[in-house]
């Protein structure tokens, strides 16, 4: 099989046996079909099963419909463990592989098998999930599917729903360990079933303690065939007769051919379902991995054989976060023309069925000097925080950023937005993460799940701002130094200048420089607050050539002078502008005052 990671969101119910109405809890309460077949069978109550979810495209392998029935997840689980034609599998235990043995570690190991034993090679493995209101309390039922190669003897399979994501193993020249580890509260369901007898057991134990906890070998609880009296909370079953293939096995298989079947049909006894109910059960926690395998007995210490993995993410939890597209003038400049503000929309999401609690969000960004965010509004979830005028603070450079609680929790298919306004003096874009958490228990007891999601550079979520900085610039003879030209007794003349510098924009500017064709550099390095910051700038300079090498009239005689260039840079947008075209200029008489000569 391919080494198939998919996530499925859902969190497992809460509710115990002692909170759910006295209604006879069963898992064929629901709209699922656990009959023994894979197609719809008419005339029934129930209206979805396993053909319902997929969509089969020749002998490719079935991927999950773009519409599922109404209350189940939108992705289910389809995992092909066999190559077509082929009797090599790449997803197999090594001996000594236990259980009751923590994953990592070399607790499991995989290898490749060139040539897998018929009686405990997989072959598709199947799950999905829906959400179903019993006596008015909504439950959470999980469903899983198996199909196995022959119906020789008695068959044991077993179903790990573990919480760690990073799960897997990748089969090399060697036996290699799985990554990954146990949590607190993972599930174990195991089942024994024959070709003419149905399903005998089918149980569910739990794993108590991290990694160096341990399987607790007393069943959580237990049931029996679903075609029996009072199904109960969880229960399996098996086909009663051959399923044959294009009718009753829409998708491919490869069995070993057994009398009147081919290797494209099921036959009796070679497809295996079950369903529990976890809420029912008293079983919560977001599962993040599904693992289905053959096994030597329904016990916690059986050999273990061949295996399908894939992601069971129960719990459908996402965080998103990007510039507010909707906000008037997002981001901009403060006041004091160097602080950026900015203002994000943060989307927190329940992709799964079941409701979360106690959402929280968390700025995950080290914040310098100046720097701050707070939520500014809540909107959707169920009793969202109140949000005082001004905001909450959510972390600053003497704040240190912490889970704020942003509603009580958020509903199955419900997703809810924070508006988070950062100022920083320093930054654009202002590049940070979010985290955001919620619990899958009304109490707290579950553990919490956690995502993030974090802001790129160069992407339309960093929202950076841009602009043309502007610059006034005004030139005239002195009149700081008076008079503006001067003769000096060694020859020559002294002409003095200003230059008026006006910033009319909106930011800061910094690295201000002015270079003028006869004086210089006037100014370089300077800087100017917005909003009609002023400054003036006085140089002089020495000159012994008068706009007129003829003129002799004192009151006549001029020098001209013209700025050549003006270059300066915004303090936030970082946009540098260079100004060489029609810049202003001056002519400064020698004699202003002069009488005309005749």
């Amino acid at each position: 099989m391919k080494n198939l990671r998919i996530t499925l969101a859902l969190a497992a119910a809460f509710a115990a046996f002692a909170v759910v109405p006295a209604h006879a809890i069963t898992i064929d309460d629901g709209t699922f079909e656990l009959d023994g077949n894979i197609v719809v069978t008419p005339n029934q109550t129930t209206t979805v099963d396993w053909a319902s979810l997929f969509d089969v495209s020749g002998n490719n392998v079935p991927t999950a419909k773009t519409s599922q029935p109404a209350g189940f997840i939108t992705s289910p689980v389809f995992i092909r463990d066999f190559t077509p034609g082929q009797t090599s599998d790449s997803t197999t235990y090594t001996t000594g592989s236990k259980d009751i043995l923590n994953i990592g570690g070399g607790g499991w190991q995989c290898t490749k098998s060139n040539n897998i034993s018929d009686k405990v090679d997989m072959l598709n493995a199947y799950a999905t999930a829906q959400v179903h209101s019993v006596g008015g309390v909504d439950h959470v039922f999980v469903y899983f599917g198996m199909e196995v190669a022959s119906n020789n003897g008695t068959k044991d399979v077993g179903f790990w729903f573990l919480k760690d994501q990073t799960v897997a193993c990748v089969a090399g020249t060697h036996a290699t360990n799985f990554t990954g580890t146990h949590t607190d509260g993972d599930l174990l369901v195991v089942s024994e079933f024959t070709k003419g007898g149905g399903v005998s057991t089918i149980k569910v134990f739990k794993w108590e303690g991290g990694a160096s906890g341990a399987l607790n070998t007393t069943p959580v609880v237990t049931g029996a065939d679903c075609q029996g009296l009072g199904a109960g909370s969880i229960c399996a079953t098996v086909n009663g007769s051959p399923l044959l293939a294009g009718t009753d096995v829409p998708w491919l298989t490869q069995t070993k051919a057994g009398t009147g079947t081919t290797s494209a049909d099921l036959d009796t006894g070679e497809f295996f379902e079950g369903g529990i109910d976890l809420t029912a059960n008293g079983l919560q926690g977001c599962f993040s991995t599904f693992l289905a395998d053959t096994r030597s007995s329904a016990t916690p210490t059986a050999t273990l054989f061949d295996f399908a993995l894939g992601n069971f993410n129960l719990c459908g939890f996402s965080v998103g976060k990007a510039c507010d597209t909707v906000a008037t003038n997002n981001p901009h400049v403060l006041s004091d023309g160097s602080t950026l503000e900015t203002q994000f929309d943060v989307s927190v999401a329940n992709d799964g069925l079941s409701t979360l609690y106690d959402v929280r969000i968390h700025e995950d960004v080290t914040f310098g000097t100046g720097d701050s965010c707070r939520i500014t509004a809540i909107s959707g979830g169920i009793n969202p925080t109140t949000v005082p005028t001004g905001g909450i603070l959510i972390g600053s450079n003497s704040v240190t950023p912490f889970d704020q609680k942003v509603a009580d929790s958020l509903g199955g298919g419900q997703t809810m937005h924070v508006t988070v306004v950062c100022d920083s003096p320093h930054s654009n874009p202002f590049l940070n993460s979010v985290t955001t958490k919620a619990n899958p228990a009304s109490d707290g007891s579950g553990t919490d799940i956690s995502r993030s999601h974090s802001i790129l550079s160069g992407t339309s979520e960093a929202c950076a701002f841009t602009n043309n900085p502007a610059l006034k610039v005004e030139k005239q003879c002195s009149t700081v130094n008076t008079p503006p030209v001067t003769l000096s007794l060694t020859g020559g003349a002294t002409v003095c200048i200003d230059v008026v510098l006006t910033n009319n924009g909106v930011e800061d500017l910094k690295d201000i420089s002015v270079v003028d064709n006869k004086a210089g550099t006037v100014v370089s390095g300077a800087t100017l607050s917005n909003g009609g910051g002023t400054a003036t700038y006085t140089k002089c300079y020495t000159t012994t050539s008068a706009d007129s090498s003829t003129e002799t009239d004192p009151g006549k005689i001029t020098f001209s002078d013209q700025l050549s260039s003006v270059s300066f840079t915004g303090v936030v947008s970082g946009t540098t502008r260079t100004l060489t075209n029609s810049l202003p200029s001056a002519k400064c008489n020698l004699c202003p005052t002069c009488p005309t000569c005749p």
